[in-house]
């Protein structure tokens, strides 16, 4: 799973909910450093916000979308909703607003990354 928040909070809560899961994990503070994160690890999730610096998350679903079909989760505290819209639009799976519950992220995260999984 990639990660990726400019605010560090966010990545340590997030880091954490995949120690819980025992999920594989690479965090990244920006979009540049989350293309090469993603170029070297090959996720197989994708946790982005869209308000970064360098490259947007935006910019980012885009490239990666590129790339690869890997399912990608957008965290943001944009809920207005041309910005779901174009998430959506550049390949964005699903699109949640922060503060966003628990439950409603682990069911996104689980069911992102198939049915087969089991935590």
């Amino acid at each position: 799973m990639l990660i990726v928040d400019d605010q560090p909070a966010v990545c340590i809560a997030l880091a954490s909910f995949c120690d819980e899961l025992a999920l594989t994990y690479v965090v990244a503070g920006d979009g540049e450093l989350a293309l090469r994160a993603f170029v070297e690890h090959h996720p197989e999730l994708v946790i982005t916000d869209v308000q970064m610096p360098r490259l947007s998350g935006f910019q980012l679903i885009a490239r990666i979308r590129a790339l690869a079909p890997v399912p990608i989760l957008v965290l943001s505290m944009l809920g207005q909703s041309q910005d779901v819209e174009q998430a959506r639009r550049l390949g964005a799976t699903a699109y949640l607003v922060k503060p966003v519950s628990l439950s409603a992220f682990r069911a996104s995260v689980l069911a992102a990354l198939g049915a087969g999984f089991r935590p």
